[in-house]
């Protein structure tokens, strides 16, 4: 099962985002993704193992300087977020064609 998982210091940005793809706009295609949503804290882990086996299924949110541009605007901004969700949203669908690419950058 697919996956997202949020570094510590990023959840609030994450549950940010999913209420936004809970919304009417996004929900249909959100509900058909199916995806597991797991905080660090959740999986029983601690963050500094981010990179072993267990994250490679998931798709791991990072604040700026690795995927969001501007993570602290997420929680200003709805139509910034808004944007981050759909491209969030554009790269899940399209993950089978990014594995491998490293890191993915959202707006």
């Amino acid at each position: 099962m697919l996956g997202i998982t949020a570094d510590h210091n990023v959840e609030g940005h994450l549950k940010r985002l999913i209420s936004i793809c809970e919304t009417s706009v996004w929900r249909e295609v959100w509900s058909a993704l199916r995806l597991e949503l797991k905080p660090f804290s959740e999986l029983g882990l601690v963050p500094r193992f981010a990179g072993s086996n267990h994250y490679r299924k998931q798709s791991t949110l990072k604040p700026s300087r690795s995927k969001f541009a501007d993570a602290d605007r997420i929680l200003e901004s709805r139509p910034y977020a808004e944007l981050v969700v759909e491209r969030l949203l554009e790269i899940i669908l399209d993950i089978e064609n990014l594995r491998g690419t490293g890191r993915l950058y959202v707006p």
